[in-house]
């Protein structure tokens, strides 16, 4: 079967600090679909195209709401925390996207995204992949502004973030929507 992850991260420099990748796994027959859902998820929220940092918390959470029908039957948000600052973001991102596809399907095919990946960095990824025997049509990097579903991936790990610092707003939205999530 034929998978597109999109992929972000974000990172926190303080001296407790951290990475974390989100991927968004899609079957190749539903991107288009869920693309035009989580466009219409960004204006209804009142988030429409902002980073997830500069966010309104209550527009957050609107739009944390409105996922559970999008992605149910999807599959699960995968993501990573890797603890402390001084890590190599790039090659860490790779090992992430290359689990997450094999959770997903070691068997299917993927084309993968990954924001602001330049592609010269392109082969950390394809190394990951072809280290766990998994097939994939296409690594390139992306940039958010452009793509909804790089700024689902972006606003995912905004959250997880957010969550990981202890942001009171994560807690009741955990309740909610942790069962859309699932650690590489």
């Amino acid at each position: 079967m034929k998978f597109y992850l999109y992929a972000d991260e974000t990172i926190w420099t303080s001296p407790a600090g951290f990475l974390i990748v989100a991927v968004v796994a899609l079957p190749g027959d539903q991107v288009e679909y869920i693309r035009s859902l989580v466009t219409r998820l960004e204006v209804a929220s009142g988030r429409d195209k902002r980073k997830w940092a500069q966010s309104l918390t209550a527009k957050k959470i609107a739009f944390l709401d409105g996922l559970g029908p999008i992605l149910d039957g999807s599959p699960p948000i995968l993501w990573r925390h890797h603890p402390g600052t001084n890590v190599d973001q790039v090659r860490l991102t790779a090992l992430v996207v290359a689990g997450a596809a094999h959770q997903v399907d070691p068997l299917g095919a993927f084309y993968v995204m990954i924001d602001g990946f330049k592609k010269a960095e392109g082969h950390l990824v394809s190394g990951a992949m072809k280290s766990r025997g998994l097939a994939f049509k296409k690594i390139v990097g992306g940039r958010d502004e452009s793509e909804p579903l790089l700024r689902l991936a972006d606003a995912l790990a905004g959250f997880l973030g957010d969550r990981a610092k202890g942001k009171p707003y994560t807690i009741e939205a955990w309740r909610r929507v942790g069962h859309l999530f699932q650690e590489v």
